[in-house]
């Protein structure tokens, strides 16, 4: 009879010691808990992304280089970030090279999700301005701060394009303007309100610990996440997450410290459950083998068979009682084990709450700072709004550009 019964508990119990370490690795790294995790190389960067940080980056023929570099771009790869920011670059470079038409083409291929768009539709606008078409241009400026209305540039745009018209239209002129004053001013008064609610509301915590954007449950969180889809507010951002990691990286151990002790729980149950196989295994073999032994022995010990038969469970009994001296030995060991990670567990999951809450004042502090000063920029672009729309109405309180 094979000796392996208890093989798939011990395995288990076996497998959890070089993981049982962590119990007493007081680091707070975000490092992989397990002994068994492959190493993650790190990636190359794909041809056509380095081509096109190449072209960016470029001293001389740029706009030719980031041609180049786009039109190496594999399929799928349309509406990468670093594609769309390069084609508004080389629309740019385009306009100041006066190939209009070339720069509204790469400009139409920039897609409206990306970081890029918002710089896409003013350079659009500023094209069809150069060609004295500012009609279409308005329009533009018009679509860009429907889109974007909590973005200062949007509006600023606007306000700058509606001045340009008032002498051609200025009816359509002061209600460009009117749009522009209204939109600033509700995007400041919402700034105003997100800076004061920023810290009560439900889904700060969990983007400040988990890194994730917030709901669109409350009127809140809608300015938050608009906000932060601005490329100019990726700073505070950055910022945020930086701050939480350590006490996201501490939470996480903690977490899966918890999930070990569950590991253990379960070796310790299989372990228990293969002692039992064994005694009664054991205690099988002990039988047959008293039996035979007196066999042997009334027959004078002349049946050598039968002899080999006794020495043969005289053997396994002796690795049966090994065997459960073993599972034993590590069974009462394990109760200690999971009391060294539900402490460290613990101790992980007080330094988290610590951490997080020094991020959280930190973080706080930055974008409260951050909104303020864009809350005060599009205060101002309101004003100018106002006293540009008085220009039009009252040619005597003209300002000079």
């Amino acid at each position: 009879m094979q000796n392996h019964t208890w093989a798939g508990a011990a395995l288990a119990i076996l497998s959890l010691s070089p993981v049982l370490a962590v119990a007493n690795d007081h680091s707070n790294s975000c490092r992989s808990l397990s002994p068994l995790a492959p190493a993650v190389a790190a990636r190359p960067e794909p041809a056509w992304s380095t081509a096109l940080l190449e072209a960016l980056t470029a001293s001389d023929a740029r706009a030719a280089r980031l041609a180049a570099a786009l039109r190496q771009l594999p399929a799928g790869q349309e509406n990468d970030a670093l594609a769309a920011r390069a084609r508004v670059i080389l629309a740019g470079l385009l306009v100041a090279d006066g190939r209009i038409e070339e720069a509204r083409a790469e400009l139409r291929r920039v897609p409206l999700d990306s970081e890029a768009a918002l710089d896409a539709g003013l350079l659009m606008a500023e094209s069809l301005a150069l060609d004295d078409n500012l009609a279409s241009a308005a329009d533009w400026n018009l679509r860009v701060l429907r889109r974007w209305p909590d973005e200062p540039a949007a509006a600023a745009a606007l306000v700058q394009r509606a001045a340009a018209l008032g002498e051609q239209n200025p009816g359509v002129a002061l209600a460009m303007l009117a749009e522009a004053r209204t939109t600033a001013a509700a995007a400041a008064a919402a700034l105003e309100k997100l800076e004061v609610r920023l810290d009560r509301e439900a889904w700060f915590d969990q983007w400040l610990a988990e890194g994730r954007d917030p709901t669109m449950e409350s009127d809140v969180g809608a300015v938050f996440y608009r906000t932060l889809a601005s490329e100019r507010f990726r700073a505070s951002r950055a910022t945020a997450q930086l701050s939480a990691q350590p006490a996201l990286c501490a939470r996480m151990r903690a977490a899966q410290l918890m999930t070990l002790q569950e590991d253990v729980e379960r070796a310790a149950h299989e372990a228990q459950a293969a002692i039992g196989v064994l005694l009664a295994r054991k205690s099988a073999r002990q039988a047959a083998f008293e039996q035979r032994r007196e066999r042997f022995v009334a027959e004078g010990g002349r049946d050598i068979e039968l002899g080999r038969d006794v020495n043969r469970l005289r053997n396994d009994l002796l690795r049966d009682e090994a065997d459960i001296r073993a599972l034993q030995s590590i069974v009462e060991s394990l109760p200690a084990a999971r009391l060294r990670l539900a402490a460290r567990a613990a101790q992980l999951d007080r330094v988290a709450t610590t951490l997080n809450s020094a991020a959280r004042t930190e973080v706080i502090a930055a974008l409260r700072a951050t909104l303020a000063e864009r809350r005060d920029t599009l205060r101002n672009i309101a004003g100018s709004a106002s006293l540009r729309a008085g220009e039009l109405l009252d040619p005597r309180y003209r300002l000079t550009d």
